[in-house]
């Protein structure tokens, strides 16, 4: 599984567009979206993939920032899609707070995910979704 940060996120995140305390969401997209990490900025550009089904709706994604010893750590509690009938091969991240619903990060599973009544739970790694050492 591959994760990645897109590039105008770094930028929000710096100037402050981003915040923590924002509502985050997840939304699953189909094997048809090809990721464009440059010109790939606001939900608007990859809503065209979202996958659907009954029961599929975007989940809510936690995350909280820490900074400790020069280490900046952005983690996130799991992205869960609950008893649904769907299919996915990403899952992107954005900030619904942000006026144009702001990209964060996606993580590509590698195959389509295909579910019938069931759930889809992307646990982030226990290291923390983002990590950037801060240079003194």
């Amino acid at each position: 599984m591959s994760a990645f940060l897109y590039n105008i996120a770094a930028e929000r995140l710096m100037n402050g567009e981003y915040n923590m305390t924002h509502t985050f969401k997840g939304v699953l997209l189909e094997d048809s979206y090809v990721p464009d990490l440059e010109s790939d900025q606001d939900l608007a550009d990859v809503i065209a993939h979202e996958a659907s089904g009954p029961g599929y709706e975007a989940c809510d994604v936690l995350l909280t920032l820490t900074r400790t010893d020069g280490v900046l750590k952005v983690e996130g509690a799991d992205a869960e899609f609950t008893n649904v009938t769907t299919e996915g091969r990403f899952l992107v991240v954005y900030d619904d707070d942000h006026a144009d619903d702001g990209l964060l990060c996606y993580f590509d599973f590698g195959t389509t995910a295909t579910v019938i009544e069931g759930d889809i739970i992307y646990r982030f790694h226990q290291d923390g979704m983002l990590v950037h050492t801060v240079n003194a």
